[in-house]
């Protein structure tokens, strides 16, 4: 991974919201116009992306170049984030090992909105942000306009996305 010094790699639910739930092109090519390189661990595109349509969009997605699959932890990092890991989704827990890996060849953040996934990252100092997150960067950027803001929230409370009530937009 040499050379991704702004990496963003989504677990499961971060890439359903965003290519699913949300699926608004000018969203995925507002953080690459912002320079970041958009990732998804192996095992959450093969074995997560269940939707159709999800997967789809992911496939065409990374066929364009604007996403990068991971390779799958090796045994011997599973291994060694056993209690890193313990409780956690196999989709979380390779973002969260794909992260560390990441961070030792540049700057690397986790896309999770679980709560504990996110303690774990925490713990580990691993970097991280949600999907909330990252629509708050692209507003601050002035990629998203402050109503469709509005509107991407309400789209992600439509399909079941979990968000806090009180939501600064």
């Amino acid at each position: 991974m040499p050379g991704w010094p702004r990496l963003k790699i989504f677990d499961a639910s971060a890439a359903i919201a965003l290519f699913g739930e949300i699926d608004r092109p000018g969203l995925v090519d507002g953080l690459l116009k912002l320079g970041h390189v958009l990732a998804i661990p192996g095992y959450v595109m093969d074995k997560e992306l269940l939707s159709a349509r999800v997967r789809k969009r992911a496939e065409e997605l990374v066929r364009q170049g604007k996403i990068v699959v991971l390779e799958p932890s090796t045994q011997d990092e599973l291994g060694a984030s056993a209690r890193i890991v313990r409780g956690l989704g196999q989709g979380e827990s390779e973002t969260i090992i794909a992260c560390k890996r990441a961070q030792r060849q540049g700057r690397a953040y986790c896309i999770l909105d679980d709560r504990l996934a996110r303690a774990r990252a925490q713990r580990q100092g691993v970097p991280f942000t949600g999907v909330l997150g990252l629509l708050r960067m692209l507003k601050d950027r002035g990629i998203v306009e402050g109503s469709e803001m509005g509107e991407i929230v309400a789209e992600l409370r439509r399909s079941g996305f979990r968000l806090p009530g009180n939501i600064d937009v």
